[in-house]
């Protein structure tokens, strides 16, 4: 119909609510000799068709080198297009490969919208063209109503391990299916229960590294044996079969504050960073640079609301340290610091997207080299 062949660009300039950029993945194989790979992004809020809100969508996008802006390739709709199937609420995309992908695209609706959907897809990159075909859903047999199945999905580059996770609700604990794909269909290769509390939101998030040695999934809900609240468990793979190796624990007790609701690894999987983010984030609070209280034993402090923290993690003998803490920059409440986090072999993203702060003009994005603070 006329709304489903807009542009894109017509489409979010009428849906403010699309949510275009939940979730992005960007596939670094150079695309069409422009020097940049494609651009995955969802817009899990976008109403695709008159009927239905929020059925989603995602946009795969390169980039013009010459005007350094980016050109559309591809829109994708919701294969089953509903009310509140929030499609491209998370994404997956093969990176080891020039030509096929595979791509998953999950619909993990709300608490009281169905069980969820994850959607595979085969794209094909030419040398200017991008297409798509539907290969099918990528289902899981103990889906449960407001499960959210597909909340997180994570894979290793070559697609040899991915990741789907489902939360759970207060009758169902959360769990991880583990499959594979070998270039023309999916596996179940294992299933991870949650090893936490009820309701401790058991793969609200998960991430695979990049050569498939390591998988994480966190609960930022769950409440540890020392009282801090949220943990990501560490399992590492032996012979195809990932088993428990560490659980990461909230490194403060602060019982405003969640951990574990992003994180990221290097390539080299030889540093990790995993953000916390809720109320109660202490800062210190200094009047000039010359002014002190009692000889610097009295010291004043004040909490930042909707913010959070960023905690770097090294890997020594096997096991995660943590090593630094990376503060919000800014004092100001509402930043949703720490919402997004990327790492890499030399630098730290932290995204602080500010959508709980309306007197905040812009997004902002902090960027660290790994042992600087951030700028």
């Amino acid at each position: 119909d006329a709304q489903e062949s807009r542009g894109l660009g017509d489409v979010y300039k009428r849906q403010e609510d699309a949510e275009f950029g939940y979730s992005v993945v960007y596939d670094d194989i150079n695309f069409n000799n422009t020097g940049y790979g494609l651009i995955f992004a969802g817009a899990p809020g976008a109403q695709t068709n008159i009927n239905y809100s929020q059925s989603g969508l995602i946009k795969i996008s390169s980039l013009n080198r010459t005007l350094s802006e980016q050109a559309e390739k591809l829109v994708i709709y919701n294969p089953s297009p509903s009310n509140f199937a929030r499609f491209g609420s998370a994404l997956y995309v093969q990176r080891n490969t020039t030509t096929n992908k595979l791509v998953l695209v999950s619909a993990p609706g709300t608490i009281s919208t169905g069980t969820g959907d994850v959607y595979a897809f085969k794209i094909t990159v030419s040398s200017s063209t991008v297409t798509s075909t539907l290969i099918g859903s990528v289902d899981s047999s103990n889906q449960v109503y407001g499960g959210l199945w597909g909340n997180s999905i994570s894979g290793s580059d070559d697609a040899s391990v991915i990741a789907i996770t489902q939360v759970g609700n207060s009758n169902a604990r959360g769990f991880v299916k583990l499959y594979s794909y070998n270039g023309s269909s999916i596996a179940e290769t294992q299933e991870i229960l949650s090893p936490c509390l009820p309701n401790s939101q058991f793969g609200y998030k998960t991430l695979v590294s990049a050569n498939g040695e390591y998988l994480f999934v966190s609960a930022p809900n769950n409440i540890n044996y020392d009282q801090t609240i949220g943990v990501v468990i560490v399992y590492k793979n032996n012979n195809g079969q990932f088993e428990f190796d560490q659980a990461i624990t909230n490194p403060v007790k602060n019982v405003g504050l969640k951990f574990g609701i992003d994180f990221d690894i290097t390539p080299e999987n030889n540093s990790l960073i995993i953000s916390s983010l809720g109320d109660g984030v202490v800062t210190d609070v200094g009047f000039d640079p010359v002014t002190t209280f009692d000889s610097n034993s009295t010291l004043f402090y004040d909490t930042i609301n909707d913010s959070g923290t960023v905690y770097v993690y090294n890997r020594h003998d096997k096991r995660f340290i943590v090593g630094q803490e990376l503060d919000p920059v800014s004092t100001v409440s509402g930043t949703n610091y720490g919402r997004s986090v990327v790492i890499d072999t030399n630098s730290v993203f932290v995204g602080a997207p500010a959508f709980d702060n309306i007197n905040i003009s812009s997004c902002l994005l902090y960027t660290s080299d790994a042992a600087d603070d951030l700028t």
